[in-house]
């Protein structure tokens, strides 16, 4: 179908809540649908989000000796290998996740320490989320200039245009446009960039748009290479796209030779199920050529009404593909903390009152359990986060050190400093060992 008349129709589509008819005397509990919506528009703060290179305090209710991974006789010699050469050997980490890892917030903590360790190889994956009105991470801007985009988001179907790997997809709808990339930073010193690969669903025409150059492109129907004469924190690019074809995001990155690249695809509401049913995920992650990939999701589905055999099955319908399209890059499972979930009391005698209270999801920690037994059964590294961030009881300790956010879902920007802090430190725990085969 002409991209145009989906799009018609993808805007003219209504979402219809039936109408509950209620007594004067009902008390009436509020939907899934509203925390739902929670979860895939959270709202995010970043006011207090600590810059990346700024000393975190971690709180004395953390479990910090359960803080590391359990390897499960897990093989991650290729990480090894790159690691103990990092100065001259790309090293890539890939990190899916849902609204936790949207908002980069703990993953720029561990993102930003790792590649003081390791070397700075570039900002990595950025995606096109404002333009497809969602929340995008603060220390980057991925934006249309010219022309009419459309885009879509993983957790809004229908998609009017292809989904990629990314979760989001934009595409202009005259076939022709500019996008702008840039990278940002408040202390004014972004990182700079001097190769773009960009991610898409056929072979596009790209150049450089006005004032900007590029020395060279070089692409096929999947990654299209972008040179630049000189490391820049922004660049402007004119992309000509086939019909009914799509940008999924694009890679910065830096020329020099080893250092450490720490992607993120993280989208609000997301599960193992909505990333499985994205055609090509694995072999779109593939492209990224990681060398440890981190899957961080169980947290909506513990919102959902998944069993835990329906859970355990999706994370091999994952795995499964990963290993197939990336043999080589170890994988590490992690579990979501505990967190809340909501009820809203009405009452109609009398004067009405809208009454919230809240009360611990037990369903995180069935799916935390069914995330370890997978680890165990399949011979994947796991990070018990639930564990390390206190385990039951551990959210009103976080509420009321105020490193949780006011849905009770989402941490605050403090309360992922500290957890973007502790998996810094459990990841290079593991990595300096410096001998990750087949380990207990």
């Amino acid at each position: 179908m002409h991209l145009k008349i989906k799009y018609i129709i993808a805007s003219l589509l209504i979402w219809t809540v039936p109408l509950q008819v209620l007594a004067d005397h009902d008390t009436v509990v509020s939907p899934d649908g509203e925390e739902s919506d929670i979860r895939i528009n959270p709202q995010v703060d970043y006011t207090s989000a600590p810059e990346p290179e700024e000393r975190i305090e971690i709180p004395r209710f953390i479990n910090r000796n359960a803080n590391h991974i359990r390897m499960n006789r897990a093989d991650w010699g290729g990480l090894s290998e790159n690691l103990a050469h990092a100065d001259s050997s790309r090293v890539s980490i890939v990190h899916v996740g849902d609204s936790h890892l949207q908002a980069d917030m703990a993953t720029a903590v561990a993102r930003r320490r790792l590649q003081s360790d390791y070397g700075d190889a570039g900002r990595g994956l950025v995606a096109p989320l404002k333009m497809a009105a969602t929340n995008e991470p603060r220390d980057y801007a991925f934006k249309g200039v010219d022309g009419v985009w459309v885009s879509s988001k993983l957790m809004k179907r229908p998609w009017t245009v292809k989904m990629g790997f990314t979760g989001v997809s934009t595409v202009p709808m005259s076939g022709k446009g500019t996008l702008e990339v840039s990278t940002l930073s408040r202390t004014g010193n972004p990182q700079t960039f001097d190769i773009v690969r960009m991610f898409h669903s056929a072979q596009p025409e790209v150049a450089a748009a006005v004032p900007y150059a590029v020395s060279g492109v070089r692409n096929d129907s999947l990654v299209s290479v972008i040179t630049l004469p000189e490391p820049l924190s922004t660049i402007g690019l004119d992309v000509s796209l086939p019909s009914d074809e799509a940008i999924y995001g694009m890679s910065l990155e830096r020329s020099r030779p080893g250092g450490l690249l720490y992607h993120v695809v993280g989208n609000n509401g997301a599960t193992y199920t909505s990333y499985n049913g994205i055609d090509g995920f694995a072999s779109g992650v593939a492209l990224l050529n990681p060398d440890l990939i981190i899957l961080s999701l169980g947290a909506n589905e513990a919102f959902s009404r998944m069993t835990s055999d329906e859970m355990y099955s999706s994370i091999g319908v994952m795995v499964d593909r990963l290993r197939k399209e990336c043999p080589d890059a170890g994988i590490l499972l992690t579990t979501p903390m505990e967190c809340l979930r909501s009820t809203v009391t009405r009452r109609r005698k009398g004067r009405r009152r809208r009454v919230r209270s809240y009360a611990v999801n037990p369903r995180v920690s069935a799916m935390r359990d069914v995330i370890l037994r997978y680890g165990r059964d399949h011979g994947i590294a796991t990070y018990d986060f639930y564990e390390v961030a206190g385990g039951a009881g551990a959210s009103a300790k976080w509420i009321s050190a105020g490193m949780m956010a006011r849905d009770r879902i989402h941490n605050s920007a403090k309360g992922y400093g500290v957890q973007g802090e502790l998996l810094y430190e459990a990841l290079k725990d593991a990595f300096s060992n410096h001998d990750l085969s087949d380990k207990k």
